[in-house]
């Protein structure tokens, strides 16, 4: 019996929300909305832009755009990646999902998360149900990327994105790693539906990049890094922009340059955790103040509720606080460690030994499969077009 969770879910949050006050709730709802808006980082353009060139290599295929099929997205935990690729995608109309001439409804992007552990036949899984295929757990491996080539055209999916990418180079097995190496490239290289693949994730993921030479002549690197002083003016903006436009509250009497160096210092310039602290700091305000302004006060209690510092060691309270221990604000995701395979999913049964920080050098590319021909032809066409129609 197939079980509704989003039914489910929302009678469960419908009973928490009748348990709430009025003034709780309204605190509730008011931050979601904040939490929802995008915040622009520094590299947006930059990945928008890359994008829109993996989008024009579909549309004129060839050995000239080889460098465009793959795209690695890397930096520390929290540090704004996955947000700034979520925001280009939803924000390009090739992207918006679209009825077909079958009356199947299509979507040109899939976002898939790395299942840790990741084998070769897991993420198969994954990605296939991600796609909308109802894929029985236990599929041996070989038939798992079969479905998915024949899958993956039939449902028209031009662009594959893999969040947490970093865990696939945690599988231990040398020929297990190849394989999953090559079965991405042939994705890529298919002449009949030439896919486009993400990867995002943390360190160790460049390696993947630079120590595999056939996936480093398929695509191009971009790392994210973590804000440095001379960055301090965007930091303000973030404070003006999410206080006075998010949120609509005053912030006219903080000190922001001041409040920007506190936070960079906090949060040793995580992006991410730079937006999320001055998140906080709005919630303490709507919750413990005035409900109109955001003061130095909340950014005092914001960093003391999520470091649970000592008054003396909150660098939003005391003077002299460029003395203090720094990072302490720096969050990390539930990432590249926490296993998430499905429950259903017979390895997430095998004996697992503690992960190796090795990563394995590949082996030259098997071009099995890269080249495999079907019917899809008719199909691509279509999805290209929908895809092409931010270019025309």
């Amino acid at each position: 019996m197939s079980v509704n969770t989003e039914a489910l879910r929302a009678e469960a949050v419908n009973r928490m929300r009748s348990s709430m006050s009025a003034e709780a709730l309204a605190v509730a709802d008011k931050m979601s909305v904040v939490r929802s808006q995008h915040v622009k980082m520094g590299r947006d353009e930059t990945i928008s832009s890359d994008i829109a060139l993996m989008k024009a290599s579909i549309l004129a295929p060839g050995e000239g755009n080889k460098k465009k099929r793959m795209y690695f997205v890397t930096g520390e935990s929290n540090s704004g990646k996955t947000r700034a690729v979520r925001h280009a995608i939803a924000s390009d109309p090739g992207f918006e999902s679209y009825v077909n001439a079958n009356n199947v409804t299509v979507h040109p992007a899939i976002w898939v998360t790395v299942p840790s552990p990741c084998t070769h036949r897991n993420l198969a899984v994954r990605i296939l149900r991600n796609a909308g295929y109802a894929v029985r757990a236990d599929i041996p491996e070989n038939l798992a990327w079969e479905e998915l080539h024949n899958q993956l055209p039939s449902r028209q999916v031009l662009f594959l994105v893999l969040d947490e990418a970093q865990r696939a180079l945690k599988i231990k097995q040398q020929d297990e790693l190849q394989k999953l190496s090559d079965s991405l490239i042939s994705l890529v290289d298919s002449t009949s539906w030439p896919m486009r693949v993400i990867l995002l994730g943390v360190d160790p993921l460049g390696n993947l990049h630079h120590h595999d030479q056939q996936i480093e002549n398929r695509s191009e690197l971009l790392e994210i890094k973590p804000l440095t002083e001379a960055e301090l003016k965007r930091i303000e903006r973030w404070i003006k922009e999410v206080i006075g436009d998010h949120a609509l509250l005053d912030w006219s009497t903080l000190a922001v340059a001041d409040i920007a160096r506190r936070l960079l210092y906090a949060t040793i310039g995580n992006a991410g955790s730079i937006i999320e602290l001055i998140r906080d700091a709005i919630e303490s305000a709507l919750s413990l103040g005035d409900g109109k302004s955001v003061t130095q006060s909340d950014f005092a209690q914001a960093y003391s509720d999520l470091t649970k510092c000592l008054p003396e060691e909150n660098i939003f309270e005391v003077e002299g606080w460029d003395h203090l221990p720094s990072g302490w604000a720096k969050r990390k995701k539930k990432e590249e460690d926490e296993n998430d395979t499905d429950p259903d999913d017979p390895d997430a049964a095998l004996p697992q030994k503690k992960p190796t920080e090795k990563v394995v050098r590949f082996q030259s590319h098997s071009q099995a499969g890269a080249d495999r021909e079907n019917t899809s032809h008719d199909l691509r066409t279509e999805a290209v077009d929908n895809c092409s129609v931010s270019f025309r």
